[in-house]
């Protein structure tokens, strides 16, 4: 039943089969999903989607969302979890890059208000694998940095990373985000301005075997700050050595 007056009598369940797929607009961007298998209940103003699977880029994604049609509560938040999603296409819709490579799975759960989908707020968990992750334009300057630490590791494709992260503020923050490539691991964290082309990054380098236990005494050294654009990321040193008799490198600033 649908109401004509009176949207809270509402009271209709559909299933749906799209060979064709689906559009959904996040973000002013639009994901295109191929063949579809959902479950729609829509009770008073709520809509209950269930899409139990959707091909995306390659890739599968499964949603669990909760759409309020009340124009005094235009709300809507979702459970989405993906699956070996093509990580270059969905970097290039998102961010206008396709160099990475490689495919995405993780899960997102959000909340937001219609026309403020910048505001949302969510956690969830990614993970990209068999790709190029130096590739993305914020960590790409790190990989001639490890390769003067460890000659050679930089040259090498770093093919796995993972990550916790929430959204907020319109900011992606994560603790513990990890990369693993060739003789190396590279831990971090900090905070993505995703709207402001901004950043506030700090990792920290770990050579593996038996380089990683000679410099691990001084793995201070190897942590890294970067505070500028997303676009045009520049890492420096947190930590400026010293070196000799103690005398600080010429033209570095001393460190207490």
């Amino acid at each position: 039943m649908i109401h004509m007056s009176d949207a809270k009598q509402n009271n209709l369940a559909l299933q749906i089969e799209s060979a064709e797929g689906l559009d959904y607009d996040l973000l002013k961007r639009t994901l295109k999903f191929g063949r579809t298998l959902a479950d729609v209940k829509v009770k008073g103003t709520k809509v209950n989607a269930d899409v139990k699977s959707a091909e995306l880029m390659g890739g599968e994604v499964g949603i669990k969302a909760v759409v309020s049609i009340d124009e005094s509560d235009p709300t809507f938040g979702a459970d989405l979890t993906m699956r070996r999603v093509n990580f270059a296409r969905l970097t290039k819709l998102y961010f206008d890059f396709d160099t990475s490579k490689g495919v995405v799975s993780g899960r997102f759960k959000f909340n937001a208000r219609m026309g403020q989908e910048e505001e949302m707020r969510g956690n969830g968990s990614i993970r990209v694998e068999d790709g190029q992750v130096f590739a993305i334009p914020i960590l790409g300057p790190l990989s001639p940095i490890i390769n003067k630490i460890i000659p050679g590791a930089g040259l090498h494709t770093a093919s796995l990373a993972t990550a916790d992260f929430r959204i907020q503020e319109q900011k992606i923050l994560t603790d513990n985000l990890v990369i693993e490539g060739a003789g190396f691991s590279l831990y971090g964290n900090g905070d993505i301005f995703f709207m402001k082309d901004k950043m506030d990054m700090s990792v920290r380098i770990n050579a593996r075997g038996l380089p990683g236990l000679v410099l691990f005494p001084v793995s201070k050294l190897f942590e890294y700050v970067s505070t500028g654009s997303v676009s045009e990321p520049e890492w420096r040193a947190k930590i400026i050595p010293r070196f000799g008799n103690g005398e600080n490198r010429e033209g570095a600033p001393r460190v207490p």
